[in-house]
């Protein structure tokens, strides 16, 4: 069972790190994977959703694309992110309504950001495409310990 992000916050040093030490290989993939990453491959599955599913003009298209070669380096490689399919409309939908709440729809607040990289939203959309979870994998971060908290 995903734990709630308010149970996570909850818990004490202690619990938390027999939490962490519980962790199954995909928990602690998810886990240790950087939240920067984890944003990253939620939005590449939701610019190929409007690839696949939106009509535009051949320019805006590229665009898109180069957006998504740009998000590629050491650790998000080209592999990790032909590994990310299109979001599904569920969570395209979630995505909406977080990102709606940001007064700026040029600039992802801070706010929107933590949580949808947050413990619970990323596994209920790695609930909804278990290619995010192919993709976080390839990542490789599951293979070290992190020196941080867990995320909440």
């Amino acid at each position: 069972m995903t734990l709630t992000n308010k149970q996570i916050e909850a818990m004490t040093e202690e619990q938390r790190r027999a939490w962490l030490d519980g962790w199954s290989a995909d928990e602690a993939a998810v886990g240790y994977l950087p939240d920067g990453y984890r944003f990253n491959i939620l939005m590449a599955a939701y610019v190929k959703y409007a690839l696949v599913t939106t009509p535009m003009p051949v320019g805006e298209r590229l665009q898109f694309l180069e957006g998504l070669d740009r998000l590629t380096d050491k650790t998000f490689t080209a592999e990790v992110l032909a590994a990310v399919k299109p979001a599904s409309t569920t969570a395209v939908k979630m995505m909406n309504e977080a990102l709606n709440n940001d007064p700026d729809r040029r600039r992802i607040s801070d706010k929107t950001f933590r949580l949808l990289t947050s413990w619970e939203v990323i596994w209920r959309f790695i609930g909804l495409d278990p290619s995010l979870l192919d993709a976080i994998k390839l990542c490789g971060h599951h293979s070290r310990r992190a020196t941080k908290s867990a995320p909440a």
